[in-house]
């Protein structure tokens, strides 16, 4: 017998198999994503960038300071700062949404959250997966848009990058959980994904 929740299964149902195993820590998909998310960010970036200040020689000349060591320091402060947002935030979704305890942990390059020992059911899976960007992204456009042009907007910019660029693993798994059925099943340990669906004959009944 399975334990069901409204949310999630406690135990694989019958006639479920696994269908795909997602790892963000494979090197191989980091490899192919690593660049595309860069030039993906790169270009929302200079989209904004375009919108506030415009391209010309001018806005690219750049005169060392010694105060820029200090904006330096702060992107990275910020950078971590964002990192731990983005993870509780998937998290938050997690204990909203299935009462469950999250894990948090660090896999390779990968700040990652979790929720082990459950099968969630799709719409969980999907708004957990989809809530830092969504939140995040509503956010960091509207400073980049109403704050005044600065050092500190241009530190804002980078962090942004680094949000864009950060989002695109979970992007790309909202889209593989939207090429499966609406029956599909994640189990999410945190450093990986699996994916299980219905079978043929399952679905066919």
């Amino acid at each position: 017998m399975t334990n069901e929740n409204r949310t999630f299964y406690t135990e694989l149902p019958g006639g479920y198999a696994e269908v795909m195993l997602y790892d963000t820590n494979d090197r191989r998909f980091q490899t192919l994503t690593g660049p595309v998310s860069f030039f993906v960010s790169l270009a929302v970036a200079a989209l904004l960038f375009g919108m506030r200040i415009g391209f010309s020689l001018d806005n690219f000349t750049i005169t060392w300071r010694w105060t820029y060591l200090w904006h330096i320091l702060t992107v990275l402060a910020l950078v971590l700062v964002y990192t731990s947002l983005h993870e509780l935030t998937h998290g938050l979704v997690y204990v909203l949404l299935t009462h469950r305890k999250p894990v948090f942990g660090f896999a390779g390059t990968f700040a990652y959250c979790g929720v082990p020992g459950v099968y969630l059911k799709r719409p969980v899976a999907v708004l957990s997966v989809l809530a830092p960007f969504v939140v995040y992204t509503i956010i960091f456009v509207a400073l980049l848009l109403t704050l005044p042009v600065g050092a500190m907007w241009f530190v804002l910019l980078i962090v942004f990058m680094d949000h864009f660029g950060g989002c695109f693993a979970d992007l790309y798994a909202f889209a593989l959980m939207m090429r499966q059925s609406r029956d599909l099943l994640v189990l999410d340990s945190g450093k990986e994904q699996r994916f299980y669906d219905r079978t043929d004959f399952e679905r066919g009944k």
